[in-house]
């Protein structure tokens, strides 16, 4: 990997969906590539979290040359990945 290069984890764009009627509530009419959180580790460290557009990270810090390893924590909703952390939501 070239020196100062930028290296970017992209979970791919969202999908807009058709707006349906509702009784009651908040639909956001995009089917987004992650649901609801992910986290995402590289080797061994924190890369960031992705839960919104952009759905990508840029993992070019943590990444090394030659075998990296990743990994991907994914909750069904944010605040069950917020509330399973250690760190305050303004810091994560």
């Amino acid at each position: 990997m070239a020196r100062g290069a930028k290296v970017r984890l992209d979970f791919g764009e969202g999908r807009a969906i058709p707006a349906s009627p509702m009784k009651a509530g908040i639909q956001a009419w995009l089917e987004p590539p992650v649901r609801e959180a992910a986290v995402v580790y590289v080797n061994g460290q924190r890369a960031g979290s992705v839960w919104c557009p952009p759905f990508s990270v840029d993992v070019s810090s943590s990444i090394r040359s030659g075998e990296n390893s990743i990994r991907i924590e994914v909750a069904n909703t944010a605040l069950n990945t917020w509330l399973g952390d250690a760190c305050p939501i303004t810091s994560c």
